[in-house]
């Protein structure tokens, strides 16, 4: 998005690198869909920026096997109204991974299934649902909307009923590229 926008100057390498100075020394907040400065942004009540929080970690260490959105609602003590704004925000920052309509993941765990799914993949071969399902010891209501994610994002390609690694799927590269800032 931000190459297209200052395309005029002609070298991406050079604007990737201020950003990245500008970010290590806190004075902006970057990921791939965005750039603010450190600060500005929604500006959130106390009991929004602990909640957002609480979710994050929450499916942080969910893993795979996350809450949907509804579940997360009722979950919540306050804010309920809040939980969809919250967790578009946290995608928006790059913490979190819009999966599905009510499915989010940590962009962690994200990177840990691209991992994971790289090595069963690279043998060229391409797996079934089923076999995907059985790495990532997930159920089928899991693992479709990950699959689905996958494609959409070119991680993965589906052919008939195999998936193989796409061009987004960071094959040359080992380790995969992750997700995560």
């Amino acid at each position: 998005v931000l190459e297209l926008e200052f395309a005029y100057l002609n070298q991406p390498e050079l604007l990737n690198l201020v950003i990245d100075q500008l970010k290590q020394q806190k004075k902006v907040v970057a990921n791939v869909n965005s750039i603010g400065l450190v600060g500005y942004g929604p500006k959130l009540s106390k009991g929004q920026k602990a909640l957002l929080e609480e979710l994050t970690s929450k499916l942080k260490s969910a893993g795979i096997e996350v809450p949907m959105t509804k579940d997360l609602i009722k979950s919540a003590a306050k804010n309920k109204d809040s939980v969809p704004e919250l967790l578009e925000m946290a995608v928006a920052n790059g913490e979190l991974k819009k999966i599905a309509n009510e499915f989010f993941l940590h962009c962690d765990t994200v990177d840990e299934i691209k991992k994971n799914l790289h090595e069963g993949l690279s043998t060229g071969e391409g797996m079934t649902m089923s076999d995907i399902r059985t790495r990532l010891d997930t159920s089928r209501k899991y693992s479709i909307p990950i699959c689905e994610y996958l494609d959409r994002t070119g991680f993965t390609v589906r052919n008939g009923d195999f998936r193989t690694l796409g061009v987004e799927s960071g094959d040359q590269l080992l380790p995969v590229e992750t997700d995560c800032e």
